[in-house]
């Protein structure tokens, strides 16, 4: 979900084009969203810091009129699947009970448990291979991998879970280093060695120094280039053609599927201002292989094949559960890695937006 600060910039803009003080300069605008998902991101921030930045605490949101939907369209099929059992018949309702808050533990009101109309592994490998197990003859269809993913609450579980499928796919890998560098190279050489430089991560801004790529393999991209094409941050690819500084893909999802991208290596930041080495540059290609993603990236997307969510890190902002529960058109698409012996994770909610 957008900042409320984006919305602000925006009304202020129409009102000074339009040279009047009405709301959005008069212009009727259109807004869609669901306060169930995951609410702005404020690095660091408190949970009073992140509820401010909401845009149900901006004054514009008073002047809305809301339209409310009545029917989750995602699992509209399976509502008419005469096969479909009650348990999964129920799921859709059960969504609304994470997203809400209505479903408690017993001794803690965080702690849920989990429904038994999902799968559950205890092992990464295992997760993998359920929800990839016909990879080997599909590896070669960009929409059948696309259809598939992993979410993780955390960015750290990525590589491990990436290098996995990685493996599960035939064919020699091609690696690509990236060129680190800061400002002043030659007063801080010595503070900072190339060796520690490559070692450098900031989330999801900053391409990873070693990438290690497979012609087939699904990426995603981790800047703008050109909105109106689909080259945005967030876009998946499939990888046609790999060449010493190109990579050939193309546009695996979404109104913009089947356009192609050129991409060169570029310099790239890591879009933090408190990030501890200041003018630090990578240059490299700015993607990431995402046959696992954060459960924030997924935000907004469908997966119509199976997903599989990695909660041995829990949930630990709201929304968070609902999100990654709510990726799939069915329950039985659905497969948990869980801590073993463990079928409760934790569901976040802050009540006070949902009221």
């Amino acid at each position: 979900m957008f900042h409320r600060n984006c919305i602000e910039t925006v009304d202020r803009s129409f009102r000074d084009l339009m040279q009047t003080d009405r709301s959005f300069g008069g212009k009727f605008i259109v807004l869609a969203g669901d306060f169930r998902q995951i609410l702005p991101v404020v690095p660091g921030g408190s949970r009073a810091q992140i509820l401010s930045a909401c845009v149900k605490v901006s004054p514009l949101y008073r002047e809305c009129r809301f339209l409310c939907l009545t029917e989750n369209m995602r699992f509209a099929a399976l509502r008419a699947d005469p096969a479909a059992d009650v348990e999964a018949l129920n799921f859709p309702e059960f969504l609304l009970s994470v997203g809400e808050s209505r479903l408690q533990g017993e001794q803690c009101p965080e702690w849920i448990s989990l429904p038994q109309s999902v799968a559950f592994e205890h092992t990464i490998r295992n997760l993998c291979v359920k929800v990839f197990q016909e990879i080997r003859d599909n590896h070669a269809d960009p929409a059948w991998l696309t259809k598939r993913v992993i979410l993780t609450t955390m960015n750290r579980p990525l590589e491990e879970v990436n290098e996995v499928i990685g493996n599960m796919i035939p064919g020699p890998y091609r690696t690509y280093l990236s060129a680190d560098k800061v400002e002043n190279e030659d007063t801080n050489a010595v503070i900072y060695p190339t060796e520690m430089l490559n070692n450098l991560t900031a989330g999801s801004a900053l391409p990873d120094h070693k990438l290690k790529l497979k012609k087939v393999f699904i990426v995603m991209l981790l800047r703008n280039l050109d909105p109106t094409s689909g080259h945005v941050n967030g876009a998946r690819y499939g990888i046609e053609k790999m060449t010493n500084n190109l990579l050939f893909l193309r546009v695996t999802t979404g109104s913009h599927e089947g356009n192609r991208l050129c991409l060169p290596r570029m310099p790239c930041g890591p879009g933090d201002d408190n990030f501890p080495i200041p003018g630090f540059t990578r240059t490299q290609f700015p993607i990431r292989t995402c046959f696992a993603i954060t459960t924030n990236k997924a935000q907004g997307q469908s997966f119509g094949g199976r997903i599989g969510l990695d909660l041995r890190d829990h949930c630990f902002s709201h929304g968070q559960l609902y999100v990654a529960l709510s990726r799939t058109t069915h329950p039985s698409n659905v497969t948990i890695l869980t801590r073993e012996f463990d079928a409760k994770t934790r569901n976040v909610v802050y009540p006070e937006v949902l009221q």
